[in-house]
């Protein structure tokens, strides 16, 4: 949605089950991930000037994810995984795995925060 000009327009993507959008730079970061399943291991970089985009695709799930300057953190059903974004490339800097016990441990973790 363009709100200088109050226009929504659809965007095409090369992925399917989009979910997330984060806006980053002058882009958008799109997930893809059916929650239900947990199912999605990919995400797209859309330029929505031109819709052109890069999809990259993950070993791990892509359930949420946050940016913070040039990195991207992507919560998967058993991890958070923080990669360095260099305009091209994605590059794994850290992983911490993720144990639910007691109680929650036949439940899941659908979503984080940044501090």
């Amino acid at each position: 949605m363009d709100l200088k000009k109050d226009k929504i327009s659809k965007l095409k993507l090369k992925e399917i089950n989009p979910q997330q959008i984060l806006p980053y730079k002058n882009k958008l970061f799109v997930t893809h991930c059916d929650l239900t399943s947990g199912m999605g291991k990919a995400i797209s970089l859309l330029n929505p000037q031109t819709g052109e985009s890069k999809v990259y695709k993950f070993k791990h799930n892509v359930i949420q994810c946050q940016t913070k300057e040039d990195y991207l953190y992507i919560l998967s059903n058993d991890s958070i995984d923080k990669y360095k974004f260099d305009g091209e490339k994605m590059h794994l800097e850290a992983s911490s795995k993720i144990a639910i016990k007691g109680f929650w441990k036949n439940g899941y973790i659908s979503s984080f925060f940044l501090k």
